[in-house]
């Protein structure tokens, strides 16, 4: 059939009319797929510029660093070399530090491969140092280059002018740094670039010529017109054009979407030329379509309204794993994960279908092996004659692997955050060169400020530095820059904001060294030790009153440890034998490693024995020294904790060589030299076989308080020792003297307990001898000794060690063994408890206007007062100075009801430490701050349980003082 020649006019505008528009439509389509490319173009240019910027700063850092030691030294710098090589560990791509004295190179580290260069005048080469004679006009640093170097290379070059005074007049010469590109470039990592698909030249207008210097290019040359980012350098600006490494325009994509609009144009004409064939070149049209859609290079899938793959790119069944079978006829929501297939069914699709057209949709796909890809989904809907999406044409961009770099610079960042929370750390990071000194809110904070409160530079915290410790910090400071130790440390007291001297510990590194080895950058970590500074002052303290009070006792005092160790040993000067080693051979060491075999099983087996039953240990042994024999009685007993948990072993050593030797001497001559027997001091009585007492000597009728009739011929167990110390009767039987006269051993008890006519009682220690006359038993001879001063000499020991000296209440140390067990309690029991920490307010004044004596009262008065305000079980403490500690166990299961029974026995005892005190003969009035933080379990551990409860005090003194503050976590 022939068409009309009107006709084939009509086919062929309408076609030209779609082959423009597919033309306008390819035109839009790639022009927006250009405009993404340039913007994510610029953004990994302008991320590129940022890090080449900072990467040139860290390395011209050294310039500045050598400049203020060059200052500081009015011109002279000692040990050039070691300081260089400290900075240059910092800075690898520094690859030489110089000195140029009134412009000319002298000193340049390292030396090898750069000695063309010494002696070279910065000031007179017009050829190439124009920026050294600008810095000295300037005072700033310059950079030069890059450029060819005398000594070969290419480098750049920092020249930084040094002002003794800060006077033009004063300029002492150039302190330098060369920095070679390509280390330069790596540590900048520049070549990451090519890695994401990037080509890209780095380069500058060369201040000479005025013509364009590119000094750093990809492998794969820019195939088309760059984005450009540009950053400023010391006098001049570098810049960096980046794109695609195959260009702005996909050629291929291009091609296939022109050739489907001629497709689509020609299918068109097709349809107005032959309308019965129309369906034919519409199937024909639409394979060729699929075939070409299927083979582009990128992830595209197109749905139709119910969103039904029905054409898919071999690139995303690449991606995903999938075969062509596997996707068509499936709705693409099938391949998200659940929460992006909710996202799509209640939300983009239905907007997508009434609109037309999604962007930048973020999905996560599933791929076939399980993996989850994060992509971008942008896509445009074709519509029917009646205005219906009929067919979607989506593009996928995987963006995974920018997601995966994206959370892990999140996750790192927030751990760091945590830790140094976790651990009440203060971050601080010191830029060298700068002096720029920034830091996180806690290292102002635990000095009493508000962050902002004290600048941002060094000189702002070392005002606040106490003088004394000045020196020390100095010292270290320097050591850890020069490398001399690995890393920097020191304890310091700055002033806190209460003008009070608190203690900090500061930790740091040198993270950023130039080529050279100087330092550039330091960081470290503060934390507040002044609780552990107090404790220490008052472990010293306590001490040395301890060490006062074993200094006046006449026996060897020997500390073991539980493994059998000695931790201490005292020896009196008043001793009457020398001692047996040296005390630094001793300590440290077993008794196997110091005393004969035979002595040092009898000490093992007396620890052993006190293990099993935790009653002390007495026993004897003869020990040569300086070639004399001499006979010791040791006493082991037990260090035991609250718990009744061994801690260590107390050993007292007596000397009862001339005791024992008096002792025989007394059996010898004990029927024919009464005399003898009455100038002993200790007591001694002698018994029958029946126990019946046939001698006393006048030291054991004047401690007993007996006549000698009222003695003699009577059974002395009944007599007065018939009761134990704690009032239970003690048999007969288990009598020390009744075993002796049964066996015929010698015994000796340090555990003994007699009692006067007036019914009083008192600790002796007690020696049973046999008595033997032709083999026969006849008797027992029993010697003892009023030891009541010795046992209270080891209850002033142990009081000192767990008890405040002035007001007898518990110490530090007692309440964190309490406060322990009481946090297991709690656990147990699902109750709360609770810390109220006090502190006596305006108590410094009193002691400065009365003196410390009427301070002592007032302590006391105090406590008794606390102790009246809570119950028997409740434990109050003492920490020291005006500081006292009261712990509630046993409150309410309910948090709220804890709170009400806490607050009110803090009211009761601010209501009672605010009555009037009678001081001698003044009157004086005292408030308290309290504060209070409850616990329940092991959830918080002791040492932060007494800081909350002291950060809590310290709210109710800000709060005006006499008040009650409870600990409030963030």
């Amino acid at each position: 059939m022939n068409q009309k020649p009107g006709h084939k006019w009509l086919v062929a505008g309408a076609a030209l009319v779609v082959l423009l528009l597919g033309a306008l439509l390819c035109f839009l389509v790639e022009k927006y797929r250009i405009s993404e490319a340039e913007n994510l173009s610029q953004q990994a240019s302008d991320r590129m510029s940022r890090q080449l910027e900072q990467q040139l700063t860290q390395d011209l850092t050294p310039v500045y660093a050598l400049a203020a030691l060059v200052r500081q030294g009015q011109g002279k710098l000692q040990d050039f070399d070691g300081t260089a090589r400290s900075f240059m560990a910092l800075s690898p791509e520094v690859s030489a530090l110089q000195l140029a004295p009134k412009g000319v190179v002298q000193s340049i580290v390292p030396l090898s491969g750069h000695e063309k260069a010494i002696g070279h005048n910065l000031l007179t080469d017009e050829k190439r140092n124009r920026e050294a004679r600008l810095a000295v006009q300037t005072g700033r640093l310059t950079l030069a280059g890059p450029f060819e170097l005398i000594q070969g290379g290419e480098a750049v070059v920092g020249r930084l002018p040094v002002f003794l005074d800060g006077t033009p007049e004063s300029f002492w010469g150039f302190t330098i740094a060369l920095i070679r590109m390509p280390g330069f470039l790596k540590a900048a990592r520049l070549a990451d670039l090519e890695g994401l698909g990037y080509s890209y030249e780095l380069w500058r207008v060369h201040p000479d010529t005025g013509r364009r210097q590119v000094f750093a290019r990809s492998s794969t040359p820019l195939s088309a017109e760059p984005v450009t980012a540009s950053f400023d350098v010391p006098n001049g600006r570098w810049f960096l054009g980046v794109a695609p490494a195959t260009g702005w325009l996909d050629a291929s994509r291009l091609a296939t979407e022109i050739f489907l609009v001629i497709l689509l144009t020609l299918a068109f004409g097709w349809v107005l030329h032959r309308h019965l064939r129309a369906q034919q070149a519409l199937a024909e049209s639409e394979v060729r379509y699929r075939t070409l859609y299927e083979a582009t290079p990128a992830m595209l899938h197109s749905i139709d309204a119910q969103g039904r793959i029905i054409s898919v790119s071999q690139q995303w069944l690449n991606t995903l794993g999938y075969t062509r079978e596997e996707v068509i006829g499936r709705k693409s929501s099938d391949f998200l994960t659940e929460e992006s297939r909710r996202h799509a069914v209640e939300t983009v699709l239905p907007e997508f279908f009434r609109t037309g057209s999604c962007a930048d949709v973020p999905y996560q796909f599933v791929a076939k092996d399980g993996h989850i890809l994060d992509v971008l989904l942008s896509a445009t809907g074709e519509r029917d004659p009646a205005g219906r999406i009929v067919r979607s044409l989506a593009i996928v961009t995987d963006i995974t692997e920018r997601k995966h770099l994206e959370l892990a610079a999140a996750q790192n960042e927030q751990r760091m955050e945590l830790a140094l929370a976790g651990a009440d750390l203060g971050w601080w990071d010191l830029d060298l060169p700068t002096e720029r000194f920034t830091y996180n809110p806690r290292v102002v904070t635990m000095l009493g400020y508000a962050p902002g409160e004290i600048g941002p530079s060094v000189k702002d915290f070392l005002e606040l530095l106490h003088p004394e410790d000045a020196a020390g910090l100095s010292s270290a400071y320097y050591a850890c820059l020069k490398g001399e130790t690995p890393g920097f440390q020191a304890e310091y007291r700055i002033r806190h904001k209460e003008e009070r001297w608190t203690w900090i510990l500061s930790r740091g590194k040198v993270v950023g060294r130039n080529e050279q080895g100087r330092a550039l950058r330091m960081t470290g970590t503060n934390l507040d030790i002044s609780e552990r500074k107090r404790i220490e002052t008052e472990l010293r303290k306590r001490e040395a009153r301890l060490a006062t009070l074993i200094a006046s006792m006449q026996d060897i005092v020997i500390v073991y440890d539980t493994d059998g160790r000695l931790v201490e040993y005292f020896h009196p000067q008043h001793a009457h034998r020398p001692a047996y080693r040296p005390r630094e051979e001793m300590l440290g060491k077993t008794n196997e490693e110091i005393l004969p075999a035979d002595v040092a099983r009898l000490y093992d087996e007396a620890i052993v024995g006190i293990v099993m039953d935790g009653k002390p240990r007495v026993f004897e042994y003869k020990l040569a020294i300086g070639g004399d024999d001499y006979l010791s009685e040791t006493t082991i007993s037990p260090m035991l904790d609250t718990a009744g948990f061994p801690t260590g072993f107390l050993a007292l050593v007596s000397d009862i060589t001339a005791e024992r030797a008096a002792q025989r001497e007394i059996e010898h001559l004990a029927h024919t030299n009464a005399l003898l027997l009455e100038s002993v001091g200790e007591g001694i009585y002698g018994v029958d076989l029946s126990s019946h007492a046939i001698f006393v000597n006048p030291a054991a009728l004047a401690m007993l308080g007996f006549s000698e009739a009222e003695l003699l011929g009577r059974e002395q167990h009944p007599l007065f020792h018939h009761h134990r110390q704690d009032g239970t009767p003690y048999s007969a039987d288990a009598c020390p003297i009744r075993l002796t006269l049964n066996d015929g051993r010698i015994r000796h008890d340090e555990n003994e307990w007699f009692w006067r006519k007036d019914g009083t009682g008192f600790p002796v220690s007690l020696t049973v001898t046999p008595v033997e006359e032709g083999g026969q038993r006849k008797g027992a001879v029993v010697v003892f000794r009023d030891i009541t001063e010795r046992k209270a000499s080891e209850e002033r020991i142990h009081s000192l060690a767990f008890y405040d000296p002035l007001t007898h209440l518990p110490n530090r140390r007692m309440l964190l063994d309490r406060l322990g067990t009481a946090l297991s309690a709690s656990a147990r029991r699902g109750t709360y408890g609770a810390i109220l920490f006090l502190d006596l307010d305006n108590f410094k004044i009193l002691n400065d206007t009365k003196g410390h004596d009427y301070g002592d009262l007032l302590l006391v008065a105090a406590a008794e007062r606390l102790l009246s305000c809570v119950r028997s079980e409740d434990t109050v403490a003492r920490l020291g100075g005006d500081e006292f500690v009261v712990m509630l166990e046993d409150l309410s299961t309910e948090p709220g009801q804890a709170t009400a029974e806490a607050g009110a026995i803090g009211r009761k005892i601010c209501h009672a430490l605010a009555e009037d005190y009678a001081l001698h003969e003044y009157s004086h009035r005292c408030t308290a701050s309290i504060g209070i933080c409850l616990f329940q379990g092991n959830k918080v551990e002791v040492g932060r349980l007494l800081k909350r409860a002291d950060l809590a005090m310290y709210q109710a003194k800000s709060a005006g003082r006499n008040a009650i503050r409870f600990f409030e976590a963030d």
